[in-house]
C-alpha cells in the first residue's frame, strides 16, 4: 500500500505532467505551405476546406514563403519527411509529405485526413528534437519520484 506522502506526491506529479501533455494537443495536424497569388494553392485550399467541413477539429495552418521563417520551417520539414521541395502548394498531413499536391494526391489526401480524423495523426511540427524533450522530461521524472520514494524513509 502506498504511504500517504508517497501518494500525494505522485497525484501533484501527475496533475503536473497532465498540463504539459495537454499543452502541445494545439499543434495542427494540417500544414501547408503556399505563395500569394498561386491558383494551384487556392484550388487546393478550398479541396481542403471542403473535405474538412466535417471535420472541424483537425487543425490546419498555413504558411506563407516569403514570410520569415516559413522557408526554414519548410525546408526542416522536407528534411525530416525525407522529401525534396518542388512547387507549392506543399502539405504535410500527419505523417506524409505532397509536394506540388494537386489533383493526382487527391485519394492520398483524403486517405491521409481520413487518419487524421481517426485521431492517428501526429503533428507536422511535432519534431523528433520535441520527443527527445518529452523523454528526458520522462527520465527527469522517473528520477525524481525515485528520489522522493527514497526519502520517505520506512
Amino acid at each position: 500500500m502506498l504511504r500517504p506522502r508517497l501518494f500525494g506526491t505522485l497525484l501533484a506529479l501527475a496533475v503536473i505532467s497532465l498540463g504539459v501533455v495537454a499543452a502541445g494537443t494545439d499543434d495542427p495536424s494540417i500544414v501547408v505551405f503556399y505563395e500569394d497569388g498561386c491558383s494551384a494553392c487556392e484550388a487546393m485550399d478550398l479541396y481542403l476546406e471542403s473535405l474538412l467541413v466535417e471535420q472541424p477539429q483537425i487543425l490546419v495552418s498555413h504558411y506563407e514563403l516569403t514570410q520569415p521563417g516559413n522557408m526554414d520551417l519548410l525546408l526542416g520539414l522536407l528534411d525530416a519527411y525525407g522529401a525534396e521541395i518542388g512547387a507549392v502548394p506543399i502539405l504535410f498531413i500527419g505523417g506524409q509529405a505532397f509536394v506540388a499536391a494537386g489533383e493526382a494526391d487527391s485519394e492520398n489526401i483524403v486517405e491521409a485526413i481520413a487518419r487524421c480524423a481517426t485521431g492517428d495523426c501526429p503533428s507536422p511540427l511535432a519534431t523528433p528534437t520535441d520527443r527527445t524533450g518529452d523523454l528526458l522530461m520522462l527520465a527527469a521524472f522517473a528520477a525524481l519520484f525515485a528520489v522522493l520514494y527514497l526519502l520517505q524513509g520506512p
